[in-house]
């Protein structure tokens, strides 16, 4: 596969060591090139700052807890200290951070032993609490997130050595209720790291709502098992080190000249994005402005095309003491390919063969160089061409990433609305009684707009006990058409058109992507009378629905949606439904629909209030069925039943009273001429009706 034409060349499968600019601060630097986020090839840089320094911090945003298990199974490792020293050794590590811990214990139930804030009171709730009854983490969850969440974040270690008695709960609490709450807004809101010791622990359901997580774009979840819980302490205080122990705060990083005092300008940024590929927040330009440097931190440049050789990359942050640090990078970058050059442009091997018998005239030698400069020229003007396009297409993708246009489409667009509407031979999905109500009214066609988006679609979950909506489909279908919707709006502003007619709104699932959801959007442009508005308007409704709202004294503002993917699960008693001679309802399904069409109407509704409309017309409520299969942990039959997702989809246009609204109109009737079989609307020559 090629990509900015540099085909596989750039990309690493492995990372590999850098020199290490300042060995008293950094234990480790290493780098790898790879696609970021938005599909552009990067260089990712993971420090490791040293244990030994003086100075740390806590992340500002997070609180940390830890949940131990004392159930009956834990009784070995409370007799012999291995949980007083796990507990300690989170203690020694969170202090010298300048931070304490909650700490609960649960099993079928949860006892606080609150706040540690020295090692007399790890040792005091170790000997406080010993193990008894099973092994429920679920509302120690709840209750600790309650009880304990006193800034944005929470950072959770939760330490077991059996198998949970209510996996189930914990999957749904996991995926359904905490994964949404990590946006890019809040991106530390939650961090849970699940620490299994012993052959009891179930090894694959810790791996899988890991995996449950990740599948939904958060990294919010990380496992380990290990054979004893005396081999969990590295592990543990290597993922504090990702999220919650840090080196400084107000980190700024990306192009040493931009981030300020960090070297030589040398013109345009080579770095024209940057990721944290561990909160998956992105900034494009040439710096990103991190704010909590963790010890164990991996941030990916986006880097130009046109690069140099060796890419320079500053961090710049605030330590414990408020005292500045900056450190400088150095990632040795690919080389750029120029184009292949043919043996024609090139003059092949022979031109390049001087026989010891050929004698050339000055003439010929004249020929020969003037030859050869021109080659040059063509070749330099190849390189040239070469690096534009790479630059595009780089523009192209970082456009599209920030849910824009590509640059050929912006130029095609402008050339359009330059010109007159008059003298553009114009493209249109109305009819023709459509067009010339459109111009009757003032209005002309600028040509078909459109838009669209294919969304990779996360690992969904749903549940074993009931009925619940499939957060990850909703979003998808939802964040899919907002972009594919914004392309259109951007493609009507650029053709300067006042707004959209007829959209029409298509969704596909691919059977050969699965994982893919496919929005596609597509009207027709109109011009009307004035400047274009800042904000162009846009709706679904045909031409003469159009007409029949601005003579009412309406006007279109935008087109707002809604999508909700209901899980519907197939009980015992929907198989006995099935099998029944009498007529009766299958509620669960009739309150699933129900449940979707309020989630999917929710979503139209906020839409229309935040374009302050005054109502939503056109409404089309679409609905279908798709089969699925449930798996997990464990033995269920739900795994051998089959189950549905109900996908209900709502469009509209969202449109307000105009300010110059008239207070009557003359009614009319449609007239059915039985010469040519056109419809014609007729003005009535009777008193106005009165609009209330």
């Amino acid at each position: 596969m090629r990509l900015f034409g540099l085909g596989n060349g750039p990309y690493m499968s492995n990372s590999r060591g850098l020199p290490n600019p300042q060995p008293d601060l950094l234990a480790a630097v290493q780098y790898q090139i790879v696609p970021s986020l938005h599909g552009l090839p990067s260089a990712q840089i993971s420090l490791r700052f040293r244990r030994d320094i003086t100075g740390s911090v806590s992340n500002p945003d997070m609180t940390l807890a830890v949940l131990l298990d004392r159930s009956g199974s834990m009784r070995p490792a409370f007799n012999e200290g291995h949980v007083y020293n796990v507990a300690a050794a989170i203690h020694n590590y969170a202090v010298i951070a300048g931070a304490g811990y909650d700490l609960v214990f649960y099993d079928d139930q949860v006892s606080d032993a609150g706040h540690m804030r020295t090692i007399d009171n790890v040792r005091a709730a170790v000997n406080a609490n010993p193990p008894r009854g099973g092994t429920y983490v679920t509302n120690a969850l709840r209750h600790v997130i309650k009880t304990y969440r006193k800034r944005a974040g929470m950072y959770l270690i939760i330490i077991t050595d059996g198998e949970f008695s209510d996996k189930n709960d914990v999957l749904q609490l996991v995926t359904q209720e905490l994964a949404p709450q990590v946006k890019p807004e809040n991106p530390y809101a939650f961090r849970i790291h699940f620490v299994g010791a012993g052959e009891g622990v179930d090894h694959e359901f810790l791996k899988q709502i890991e995996a449950a997580a990740s599948g939904q774009g958060v990294q919010l979840v990380t496992q380990h098992h290990h054979a004893h819980l005396s081999h969990s302490h590295a592990s543990i205080l290597d993922e504090m080190d990702k999220a919650f122990i840090g080196v400084g705060n107000h980190t700024r990083a990306g192009d040493p000249a931009l981030v300020g005092g960090g070297g030589p300008s040398t013109g345009e940024s080579s770095v024209s994005g940057v990721v944290d590929t561990v909160t998956r927040r992105t900034w494009t330009g040439g710096t990103g402005e991190i704010g909590f440097l963790p010890r164990m931190s991996t941030l990916a440049f986006e880097y130009s095309p046109t690069h140099p050789a060796t890419l320079p990359i500053a961090y710049r942050y605030d330590d414990f003491d408020r005292q500045f640090h900056q450190l400088i990078v150095s990632v040795p970058m690919p080389k750029q390919q120029a184009p292949a050059a043919s043996a024609q442009a090139t003059g092949g091997i022979l031109s390049r063969i001087h026989l010891p018998w050929s004698h050339h005239t000055p003439e010929e030698d004249a020929a020969r160089a003037e030859e050869k400069r021109r080659k040059e020229e063509v070749a330099a003007l190849a390189i040239q061409v070469h690096q534009a396009e790479l630059v595009r297409q780089a523009n192209d993708m970082r456009a599209l990433a920030q849910g824009g246009i590509p640059q050929q489409a912006i130029e095609r667009l402008k050339e359009i609305g330059q010109s007159d509407a008059d003298e553009v031979i114009f493209t249109s999905n109305l009819s023709p009684e459509e067009l010339a109500l459109l111009r009757r009214e003032g209005y002309r066609v600028r040509g078909i707009v459109g838009g669209s988006a294919v969304y990779h679609v996360g690992q969904a979950y749903a549940s074993t006990q009931g009925d619940c909506e499939v957060n990850v489909l909703s979003e998808a279908y939802n964040e899919a058409c907002r972009l594919a919707v914004g392309r259109m709006r951007e493609e009507l502003r650029r053709i300067r058109g006042h707004g959209v007619v007829g959209v029409r709104l298509l969704l596909v699932r691919h059977e050969w992507a699965d994982k893919t959801v496919e929005v596609q959007v597509m009207g027709t442009a109109v011009e009307g009378p004035g400047a274009p508005p800042s904000d162009p308007w846009m709706c679904d409704l045909s031409g003469q629905e159009w007409w029949a709202l601005h003579r009412a004294g309406y006007e279109p503002v935008r087109l707002v949606w809604g999508h909700c993917t209901w899980f519907l699960l197939t009980t015992q008693q929907d198989e006995w439904n099935e099998r029944s001679f009498q007529n009766v309802e299958i509620a669960h399904w009739s309150a699933g629909l129900s449940s979707a069409r309020h989630h999917a109407m929710k979503h139209v509704q906020t839409q229309a209030r935040e374009a302050h409309a005054t109502g939503v017309c056109g409404v089309r409520i679409e609905r279908k069925l798709d089969e699925v299969h449930l798996s997990g942990p464990g033995e269920d039959p739900a795994y051998e039943r089959e189950h549905h997702n109900l996908v209900l989809s709502i469009i509209g246009t969202a449109i307000r009273v105009r300010p110059n609204a008239p207070t009557a109109v003359v009614p009319t009737l449609n007239i059915l001429s039985l010469r040519d079989g056109r419809i014609t609307p007729v003005a009535l020559g009777v008193q106005d009706a009165d609009i209330e």
